[in-house]
């Protein structure tokens, strides 16, 4: 009555008023209003049958042939990026956070700088994104682009993901997808229910299933139930047990096993395939087409022995798990393999005569066989472009709309994502989950490839994007996919435009029964054997049998070329893993199969008692405490005197008003006899908000001399290091005070390359450390370990105006962050080097020969002290004789000829 008492247009307003209300407090989902932060509560998900057995129609195309032509022409002029801000980056994690890493390098390949200023910068990134913390995206400025949208969380859990997709498929036109399996959601009561009834009268406790955690990821979390054990059996009651206990927040996703997978050389895999959203307003997603990868099982896996046995039980729940995991099993075996040679395996499996795919339909004339025989692996790419383009359907109006619900909020934004798949032997994909944050290992010279296309490629799309929308001008794919901004990237959703590909599913085999695959539901009767209240689950759950690896025990000989680390993929392990496997050796479980074994830690020395003397260990049993106080006296007298400056060298070069700081590697191959060896390394400069600058303009130089060519590079490269020592040389020999420091004269006087004066400097304290630790470790008795040692060093060294090299520190075991392609290009060389000087020493010390080392072997490292000489290059490149006055004991004046030998240094920073 009050509604039709108001004024018409009062009361349209009042409505008006009401509805943005009410769309703001609630998650719009696929057009429903649901309780904020909740997605759909249907508690299972059950795909359609789509499996044709008569075989007599398929279809293969998707559904609009120009993902253009679906496109609104927006002409939204956008607000523009404050020149001040323009290509300056804050990322929350570090440097050396390995899951920034290759962001880190993406940026910077494309000019990019870093700021830790988050209000300066145009592109915010964080790994995980503020989970439903709104405040944060309020903050943010409306022309400032984050890498994450609000309501992320409502489909990377992998139960959310699975309520969502069954609230997407039921509630709109799109036809449901095999490729997300069949699921319930057991901390719900529902789920639970109708789990319950799937087991007792729709053959569930006939077949596997794959029971989750599903907030845990890396693998954790995860249970394979098999047909008729009494895990499966008795798993309802056990649920209902948990629920009456009250347990907080335990949450229960159960899916069905997915049967008749392709193996690699035996062994499960799964696919992780990248996909983007590259805009929200409009709305724009692409799917990776050239640089997903394979993950590959760590154990031997036979499909039909690990269900062929339910009763048994006495396999443990960590082998049995194991067999069907792909990943993060922490297994040596566990392996990687490109999106190449993964197409290559698709190919093989459908055209080869031997393949299983082959002999299963030799004499089928379905039409998706034939579809499948021309193009096999677009046939498997086409099913993972529509999950990708369902997913972003189905969460247009959640996750993918909260960037421009409201005021103070970006205008747009972007996001980086990953689905895990498995493909069976019939070439259909299933979806195992997504993920919002994924993982950026880089134990393989392919994957930082990898990263740095899918994550330049990204860049090039943002900065497109951006340019258009600041322009005003609309957003065509057609002409980014013309003008190679996509790079690897293909769009399957444009805007309400969607990648939809169909296809009749071919009959597969089932396991766990040796029939084919019924999917016609059974009649609701109890199974043979089983009451209709489930039992009580067992206290430990038994899954299926597997055949595991089996464990090599061999003589000496045959360990050549393994190597054992704890995890690749660690930041200080990923570097030197490359290299092994770049250069042919194989990983293994334990460190007693190894030649190699590589402890990056001092929590390693739980494992020396049990090595043996051929084995070669990437640890000195004297190192950790050398380094912790003793390596210091072996220094030049002077360094420990310092009292102008005790962090560094007196009136050192800066560079943007910071002292530079060289950082070198040295490789300690041998303490008896004593070999050691030098390599250059970078200027390392702390991330700051004050210095944002992170590339440097050079002229160019030819033999010294300078010429009109100029070079933009990274200012921690060793070429800007090169180009600050010419001009502190140029403005050393052009100033001549009236009182000069003999250094200063000295600097002034000796015409050669600057770098290499500083080197050799460098070079001689090294010599010293070195010589200092054999002589520490045989005072100690810490030489008598009952393995072969090695070790990999990094020292940092501070230069002064003068010219003279002032050691700062030095550490073991110490890799930096690879956030720039510089520094993997120098780990490439610093490790890949030592594997190449390894082989080739312990070959020869075995054979008892010469142990000479060829330059070719030698990469960018240098001989500090070999065992033909031990000092080797201790002889300077250069001498220089000058006459000076200097003033004895007895104060009379003499004159001497100085030579600069490395001992010389500026008297001023110490008296």
């Amino acid at each position: 009555s009050t509604m039709r008492s108001m004024n018409p247009a009062l009361a349209i307003f009042a409505v008006s008023i009401l509805l943005l209300f009410v769309w703001r407090t609630v998650d719009i989902h696929n057009g429903e209003l649901l309780s904020p932060g909740i997605a759909a509560r249907e508690f299972y998900y059950q795909p359609l049958d789509t499996n044709n057995q008569n075989g007599d129609s398929s279809h293969h195309e998707a559904l609009v042939a120009n993902e253009d032509s679906a496109t609104q022409k927006r002409t939204t002029l956008f607000s523009p990026c404050p020149e001040s801000s323009r290509k300056l980056v804050w990322l929350k994690g570090s440097r050396n956070h390995k899951l920034y890493e290759p962001v880190y390098r993406a940026f910077h390949s494309r000019g990019w700088s870093v700021t830790r200023n988050l209000s300066r910068a145009h592109v915010l990134w964080t790994d995980q994104p503020k989970r439903r913390d709104y405040d944060f995206y309020l903050q943010l400025q409306d022309w400032q682009r984050y890498n994450h949208f609000p309501g992320t969380y409502l489909w990377d859990d992998k139960d959310e993901l699975v309520l969502g997709m069954n609230q997407y498929y039921s509630s709109s036109n799109t036809e449901a997808w095999h490729a997300f399996p069949e699921s319930y959601v057991l901390h719900l009561n529902d789920g639970l229910e109708a789990f319950r009834r799937r087991l007792l009268f729709g053959g569930g406790i006939d077949i596997p299933w794959v029971l989750k955690e599903p907030t845990v990821n890396k693998g954790k979390g995860v249970s394979i139930l098999g047909p008729r054990s009494e895990a499966l059996i008795g798993l309802v009651d056990r649920i209902q047990n948990e629920q009456q206990q009250q347990k907080k927040d335990k949450r229960w996703l159960i899916q069905r096993y997915i049967c008749d997978e392709m193996t690699w050389d035996h062994r499960k895999f799964d696919v992780r395939v990248f996909w983007a959203v590259i805009s929200i307003d409009p709305l724009i997603a692409v799917y990776q087409t050239q640089q997903n990868y394979v993950r590959i099982g760590h154990a031997v896996y036979d499909e039909d022995r690990a269900f062929s046995h339910p009763s048994n039980n006495s396999s443990t729940v960590d082998d049995s798990t194991k067999a069907h995991l792909t990943t993060h099993t922490f297994g040596s075996a566990e392996g990687k393999a490109t999106w190449d040679e993964f197409r290559e395996r698709i190919e093989a499996h459908v055209l080869d005569p031997a393949s299983e795919f082959h002999s299963r339909f030799l004499y089928n004339n379905h039409t998706t066989i034939d579809a499948i025989r021309r193009d096999p692996f677009g046939h498997v790419q086409n099913q993972m472009k529509t999950t990708i383009a369902h997913l972003v359907d189905a969460y247009k109006n959640s996750t993918f709309a909260n960037g421009r619900a409201s005021m103070g909020k970006p205008q747009n934004g972007f996001s980086w994502h990953a689905a895990d798949v498995v493909v069976d032997n019939n070439l259909d994909v299933f979806v195992i989950e997504g993920t919002d944050g994924p993982g950026k290992s880089e134990d393989y010279d392919f994957r930082i490839r990898m990263h740095d296309g899918l994550l330049g490629s990204l860049v090039d799309i943002l900065e497109e994007v951006v340019k258009k929308q600041e322009s005003g001008k609309p957003l065509s794919v057609e002409e980014m996919k013309e003008d190679g901004i996509l790079g690897g990237y293909e769009v399957v959703y444009n805007d309400g435009w969607i990648s939809n590909y169909r296809y009749d599913r071919l009959q597969g085999k089932e396991c766990g029964r040796s029939h084919d695959i019924n999917l016609e539901p059974r009649t609701q009767q109890t199974p043979k054997g089983l009451l209709p209240v489930l039992s009580s689950a067992p206290q430990h759950i038994h899954q299926a049998t597997l055949t595991a690896l089996p464990s090599k025990k061999q003589e000496e000989e045959n360990y050549k070329k393994n190597f054992w680390m704890k995890s690749r993929t660690t930041r200080s392990c990923e570097p030197v893993a490359r290299s092994f496997l770049r250069k042919g050796w194989t990983p293994v479980d334990h460190p007693d199969d190894a030649q190699v074994v590589y402890i990056p830690t001092e929590a390693g020395k739980d494992i020396w008692d049990k090595l043996r003397q051929w084995q070669l260990v990437s640890q000195f049993p004297s190192q950790f405490s050398f380094f912790d106080s003793h390596y210091r006296q072996y220094l030049d007298s002077t360094a420990s005197k310092r009292k102008m400056d005790e962090s560094g060298a007196c009136r050192p070069i800066v560079h943007q008003n910071q002292p530079i700081e060289i950082r070198v590697y040295w490789f300690v191959l041998s303490l008896d006899p004593l070999m050691v060896l030098y390599h250059d390394g970078y200027i390392h400069f702390p991330y700051s908000k004050h210095n944002e600058g992170e590339f440097v303009t050079l002229p160019g130089r030819q033999h010294g001399n300078l010429n009109s060519e100029k070079e933009r590079v990274w200012r921690g490269a060793w070429r800007n290091l090169e180009q600050l020592l010419y001009v502190a040389r140029d403005k050393t020999a052009g100033s001549v005070p009236e009182k000069r420091s003999k250094a200063a004269t000295a600097a002034a006087a000796i015409e050669i390359d600057p770098i290499l004066h500083a080197k050799n400097q460098m070079k001689h304290k090294l010599v010293i450390i070195a010589q200092g630790f054999q002589s520490y470790t045989q005072k100690m008795a810490l030489s008598n370990a009952t393995f072969t040692s090695f070790a990999i060093f990094q020292a940092k060294f501070e230069i002064d105006q003068d010219m003279n090299v002032f050691f700062k520190d030095s550490s073991h075991s110490h890799i930096e962050g690879e956030d720039h392609s510089e520094i993997v290009t120098i780990h490439n060389d610093v490790y890949g080097s030592a594997v190449q000087l390894l082989e080739h020493f312990h070959s020869k010390i075995i054979a008892n020969s010469s142990s000479t080392a060829g330059d070719e072997l030698l990469g960018g490292f240098e001989w500090l002290i070999s065992d033909a000489n031990r000092a080797q290059n201790a002889t300077f490149d250069y001498k220089m004789s000058e006459r000076h006055d200097q003033q004895n004991s007895k104060g009379n004046k003499t004159y001497w000829d100085f030579q600069y030998d490395w001992k010389y240094n500026a008297h001023e920073c110490f008296e």
